[in-house]
């Protein structure tokens, strides 16, 4: 995957995940916080290839949320 790729990539999940965030209610929504977690886990993942092929390490961990569900 090159670089422009994975910036599209990570973008477009972020976007995703914006709009799932916008659907979690009290009830009923554990499918859709399952999903969130899902696509912030694959954010991380292409940030750390990222971050290795930029730096030759990956750091621990980039994924930090924004707010609680």
């Amino acid at each position: 995957m090159t670089n422009l790729e994975r910036i599209n990539t990570i973008t477009v999940l972020e976007l995703e995940v914006e709009v799932l965030e916008s659907k979690v209610q009290p009830h009923a929504t554990g499918h859709i916080i399952t999903a969130i977690g899902v696509l912030n886990s694959r954010i991380d993942e292409l940030k750390k290839e990222e971050m290795k092929e930029k730096y030759g390490r990956a750091v621990e961990t980039v994924y930090t949320p924004s707010k609680e569900i």
